[in-house]
């Protein structure tokens, strides 16, 4: 395997190979290939889908042409610029009156100048365009080469989301064969490239099978959250086992979002009747803010969590700057981390810092207890110091707020003398600026209000700060040099619903203001950022913007949603909801322009789906069961939900039918693969009762669309599952009368065609091709519903006759018969022609074709008996009689034509009687036949006499 360092000095010495007359004129930097790859990844499935491949092929022959070609914009631009179009055109000549000729021609000159004008506005960008394209295009070309020499194949996931029972009911694949019933090849193929499965997605898989199976049991929600799998947990273990560089990272942020969630004691939908209620405004004191606070709340904890982390990681790496000995209480450990970064030279490195007995700076101690979240040692430690602070009360006012008792009027004392503090150190700092430079008075003001407060312990003011949310206009706590966690931390600590002073919701804007500043950092750190103040669509909306973490804006959006903490579009199919909204949102879901308004789930599982998982069938059934998530919270068995569970039922319903839609697409391209049994909890989660409604709604639907595609095989295999006999015996007739009238071919896929690589037994169907594997599916089919009593039997078992009253039993059995004599008819005629294309088999072919009857072949048969059995059977054997009568007399005259030559002239004459009869019984058939089929009999008869 080379390098990349061995690759990097290849592509020099390539470059330096190249010479200028050799090179392309058509030049892209590392920079203009990042950007192409960027605006690549961020193609919608939509845009994909509706495009045409006629159109396709074209546009990519036209963008190809002009890349090639070296297309020069800024070249283009000035071209058009300097073109004179009156230049182009004759001189303008004045029309006389009643000149209609010169009128018309200054008519006609313009509305070509109108047009050449209109066209010059927009060539220069649409060649643009098809440049930027041809380059996105040969960059996928060139993607998808290199990952094809590198023998980067799709892999299968080890998930399973089904169980496959070969031996149960009707549909069992031991009894309709080996794919003699199967889906044609065709739908068996799969897409020529997908994005490899990587161990991560492995990973992401089965974290989310393990959901999907552990949520529902003996056919109810589990409402305990231990008792589920926890995904945030397991997405979590899978970033640590296979996350690449940024795993560390990622795996904070599933830590950040398991600490907001709260799996552990979380059911299903727990918070969704809350979180998708109308968003709270400015002092709104509903439920939906309070969770708000909540989740703020617990994000505060993780962020504490994380620091104390930190200060026990500084410790152990400076253990002598530290000097924290071997106590392992928290305020030591706090006091040793305060002396490993402040104290330096023997003395402390902070502005103004009030020291207790032990010459330690006891504001700077309580201030990290508070920000390790260690609130009660913090209160602690200050009583044991009140003697060295001149506000001996303020542990009283600590212990209030610690204990969520602290009233206004207390607040509004504590920022009472929180400004007359800084009233005084700004007054003493005015008259050291005045004694120190001879400059006027209202100079030395605005330079000592724009510098922070000297002589005053700037932990003691950050403190008092955070109790009684002091100067809320500006947060920023002066001279403590905080990381992006602490700005975050201040805010959380300040943000309220008791009143509109600084809410939640100011939290949540002052975030998403912040887009623009994190926009060339990593994007995870702005993600962080978005989930700790509860951004959730915004958060998962700027993962799904970064290439290589789609997977994880999927995942993360999944668990949000598990829980009832995602907005997610009403309407599914709104080709306008399909698009991840990086705009402003809008509507009851967007809160002050904090972010979109929703999230397109469908979105990113039809990706998700599309490029990892075009090859594993299996999984995407874990994907597609989670999408009518929100259109079962009417459900009574969703017990978390509350009252408000059939209001967002119906908001989501349509969600449901897009989740009924997919799945019939699901089983129409998996319908290949042995008879579908899905598991009871995916079933649940599909909104189903049993597997008999998903055979009635999903099956069903799905063998319809097999039979209006025409694709026959896929269909009766299908109908067979959903116990739709009558329809399996419609597709036979169909497949059997084709075959008969056109040709075996006419039943074969694109993707079966000889020299393709097809699974065994497949050439045993339908669409193999030859007449051969026609017979034998159709023999399949007729000898398994062979007795109608049993299929009756089956009916009634499986649900499929529940309300249907006896009698109606019986006209569908009277109905399944006839369908089954017609197919057996069809069948014995294909068996003919099957014989027919054998040399020296037309005795036999004759013989099988008087057991169909319907064909005089006796020089004295009457031919009324047989024209009466041709207005008797159905359509379908009616439209096989002029290919029958064709077939037919050409048996006849290969027979004559044996017989002769071996001298049996008794055969050859009853061969000749039986031509005659076929001639004249084609003039009597009431069926509607072209004049060259009477000639060509006519001819076969004249050919026949005149050999003898």
């Amino acid at each position: 395997m080379v390098s990349l360092q061995d690759l990097l000095q290849q592509s020099r010495q390539l470059q330096g190979a190249l010479t200028p007359a050799g090179a392309p004129d058509l030049h892209r930097s590392l920079e203009q290939v990042a950007n192409r790859s960027l605006k690549l990844a961020e193609r919608s499935v939509r845009e994909q889908s509706m495009r045409g491949p006629l159109a396709a092929s074209v546009e990519t022959t036209a963008q190809s042409f002009l890349a090639s070609a070296g297309f020069n914009s800024e070249a283009l631009k000035h071209d058009l610029d300097a073109l004179d179009i009156t230049r182009s055109l004759d001189a303008v000549r004045p029309a006389a009156d009643m000149d209609v000729p010169a009128f018309l021609d200054n008519e006609h000159d313009n509305l070509v100048m109108a047009a050449l004008e209109e066209t010059k506005t927009h060539t220069a960008w649409d060649a643009e365009c098809l440049v930027q394209q041809a380059l996105n295009a040969e960059w996928e070309a060139t993607r998808l080469r290199f990952c094809s020499e590198l023998d980067l194949a799709p892999a299968s996931s080890a998930a399973t989301a089904m169980d496959v029972t070969t031996t149960a009911g009707i549909t069992s694949a031991a009894a309709m064969g080996s794919r003699g019933l199967g889906a044609s090849p065709a739908s068996a193929a799969q897409p020529g490239f997908a994005a490899p499965l990587t161990a991560k997605d492995q990973a992401y898989i089965r974290a989310l099978t393990a959901l999907n199976e552990s949520t529902v049991r003996d056919d109810m929600l589990v409402a305990d959250g231990a008792a589920n799998a926890d995904l945030v947990a397991d997405s979590r273990a899978a970033t640590l086992a296979h996350g690449g560089p940024a795993s560390a990272t990622l795996a904070s942020l599933w830590d950040l979002t398991h600490t907001i969630l709260a799996p552990a004691s979380s059911a299903p939908l727990q918070y969704a009747a809350t979180y998708l209620s109308p968003a709270a405004g400015r002092g709104d004191d509903s439920a939906r803010a309070q969770l708000l606070h909540a989740f703020m709340s617990r994000a505060r904890t993780h962020l504490e969590a994380g620091f104390y982390a930190m200060v026990e990681d500084t410790i152990q790496r400076q253990p002598k700057a530290a000097m924290a000995g071997g106590d392992p209480d928290v305020v030591p450990r706090v006091a040793a981390f305060v002396r490993s970064r402040f104290f330096k030279n023997y003395t402390w490195d902070l502005p103004a810092p009030e020291l207790n007995g032990d010459e330690v700076p006891f504001w700077a101690v309580a201030f990290y207890l508070l920000r390790c979240g260690k609130r009660a040692e913090a209160l602690a430690y200050l009583r044991d110091n009140v003697q060295y602070m001149a506000e001996n009360t303020f542990p009283q006012y600590l212990a209030e707020w610690i204990d969520g008792n602290l009233t206004p009027e207390l607040e509004g004392q504590i920022r009472t003398y929180y400004t007359e503090l800084l009233v005084r150190a700004k007054a003493a700092d005015h008259r050291n600026a005045l004694a120190a430079a001879d400059v006027s008075a209202a100079a030395a003001a605005m330079a000592v209000d724009a510098a922070p407060a000297a002589g005053v312990d700037p932990y003691k003011l950050a403190i008092f700060k955070l109790v009684g949310r002091c100067d809320l206009a500006n947060k920023k706590l002066d001279q403590i040099v905080g990381a992006t966690e602490d700005w975050m931390w201040v805010r959380l600590m300040l943000a309220s619903t008791a009143d509109d002073k600084y809410t939640p919701l100011d939290v949540q804007a002052e975030v998403a203001a912040l887009e623009a500043y994190f926009a060339n950092q990593p994007p995870l750190k702005y993600v962080h950022m978005l989930v700790t103040c509860g951004l959730f669509e915004k958060a998962v909306t700027q993962l799904a913007k970064t290439d290589d973490m789609k997977g994880e804006a999927l995942h993360l959006a999944l668990a949000l949603h598990h829980y009832g903490c995602l907005r997610i579009p009403a309407n599914p199919v709104d080709p306008v909801t399909m698009q991840l909204d990086l705009g402003v949102g809008s509507g009851a879901g967007a809160n002050r322009a904090t972010g979109p308004a929703y999230v397109p789930l469908q979105t990113l599982i039809a990706q998700f789906i599309a490029t990892k998982l075009a090859a594993d069938h299996a999984a995407q059934l874990q994907y597609l069961v989670r999408l009518p998530h929100y259109a079962l919270a009417g459900n009574p068995k969703y017990t978390a939900v509350g009252p408000a569970g059939p209001a967002i039922a119906a908001e989501y319903a349509a969600w449901r039918t897009d989740a009924y839609r997919k799945a019939v697409a699901w089983v129409r391209t998996g319908s290949n693969a042995s008879p579908i049994e899905i598991a009871p909890a995916y079933l649940f989660l599909l909104g189903m009762a049993d597997m008999v409604e998903f055979q009635s709604q999903i099956v069903a639907e799905a063998a319809q669309l097999a039979r209006d595609e025409d694709a026959l095989e896929d269909a009766i295999f299908l109908f067979a599952q959903c116990n739709d006999t009558p329809s399996v015996f419609e597709c036979l007739i169909q497949a059997l009368a084709r075959a008969f009238d056109q040709g075996p071919h006419m039943l074969v896929s694109s993707a079966s065609l000889p020299g393709t690589d097809l699974p065994p037994g497949a050439r045993e169907g339908l669409s193999s091709g030859t007449l051969g594997g026609v017979l034998y599916a159709a023999d399949h089919v007729i000898n398994y519903f062979d007795s109608l009593p049993d299929i009756v039997a089956d009916w009634k078992a499986t649900g499929a006759g529940n309300g249907v009253a006896e009698a109606a039993l019986k006209d569908r059995a009277h109905r399944l018969a006839q369908l089954r004599t017609t197919a057996k008819l069809l069948r014995d005629l294909v068996y003919v022609q099957s014989l027919a294309s054998t040399p020296a088999q037309e005795g036999m072919a004759l013989d099988a074709l008087r057991g169909t009857e319907l064909v005089p072949l006796n020089g004295n048969a009457p031919l009324d008996r047989f024209v009466d059995r041709i207005r008797q059977v159905p359509a379908e054997v009616q439209a096989c009689v002029p290919r029958l009568l064709r077939l037919t007399m050409d048996l006849l005259a290969r027979a004559h034509r044996q017989a002769v030559a071996n001298r049996l002239n008794d055969d050859a004459a009853q061969y000749r009687a039986a031509a005659r009869q076929v001639r004249a019984f084609a003039g009597l058939v009431p069926i509607k036949m072209e004049a060259q089929l009477h000639a060509m009999l006519a001819q076969k008869e004249v050919e026949m006499s005149a050999k003898f």
